[in-house]
């Protein structure tokens, strides 16, 4: 079962590797896409962390907003920076044009490679 405002199998985490993996969104509806990418033992995130105010949460090690227009294709955003063998959580959550909040959504994956 997709989230609110996705395709099944969407989103999702690939091309995993030692330092960097790929976010595939394929949203069905214009908008906007904020997301967060920390630690997977990192605290818990509130909507208005992944929403409002992304650049203060300490813990992140990567945020972004991905602007949706055309819903006949999928985005794509690259991850990097990411350390070898370690577990992440990436939090998203789409927002329709009409200013509008699905849930938020939790993805965990882990880089490939031993951990430093």
């Amino acid at each position: 079962l997709a989230p609110e405002g996705f395709l099944p199998g969407y989103p999702k985490i690939t091309d995993i590797l030692d330092n960097s993996a790929k976010l595939v969104l394929w949203p069905t509806k214009p908008g906007r896409v904020s997301w967060i990418n920390v630690l997977g033992v990192a605290p818990d995130l509130t909507l208005f962390d992944l929403v409002v105010m992304p650049f203060e949460v300490v813990t992140r090690i990567a945020f972004g907003l991905v602007i949706i227009g055309n819903t006949d294709l999928a985005y794509e955003v690259s991850l990097n920076g990411l350390s070898p063998g370690i577990e992440y959580r990436l939090e998203l959550v789409a927002i329709d044009s009409s200013n509008r909040y699905g849930e938020a959504y939790i993805i965990f994956f882990q880089t490939s490679g031993g951990a430093p």
